[in-house]
């Protein structure tokens, strides 16, 4: 889902982000890509990465090149996006241990790749609950 002109973070992974902005003169070319390949059966994979990603751009001030999206909204839209795509996940358990942490301590921008590496932290050690989490990273 990137794109190779560099224009930053919100035209890195622009095929979720445009399903979100209507405006945007994108949104109906991202709509129809995806809507083409669902009818022909295409099994739409997007990374773990794409999630983080996603959720530091959508919570990011749009003053910042960000949505602007309250925490709450974009959980709503994370899980949207798990039921219509695929998630990769390399080791299993961390995308939904990512998503509890963003959407229990309502993170915005930036602070959602720290709470992927807590999250890969918790998942790869086994802890449920370690000192890291609880200090909110």
């Amino acid at each position: 889902m990137a794109t190779t002109d560099g224009n930053g973070d919100a035209r890195r992974y622009h095929v979720p982000l445009r399903m979100l902005q209507p405006e945007h003169p994108q949104y109906t070319i991202a709509s129809m890509a995806l809507a083409g390949l669902r009818r022909q059966r295409t099994d739409l994979c997007i990374a773990r990465q794409n999630l983080v990603e996603f959720w530091a751009v959508a919570t990011r001030p749009a003053a910042e090149n960000g949505l602007g999206m309250s925490p709450l909204t974009t959980a709503g839209e994370v899980r949207v996006l798990r039921d219509l795509f695929t998630v990769l996940e390399g080791k299993s358990g961390i995308a939904d241990a990512w998503e509890k942490l963003v959407s229990g301590h309502l993170v915005s921008g930036k602070q959602a790749h720290d709470a992927h590496l807590v999250a890969v932290m918790n998942i790869t050690r086994g802890a449920a609950h370690s000192d890291v989490q609880r200090r909110r990273f």
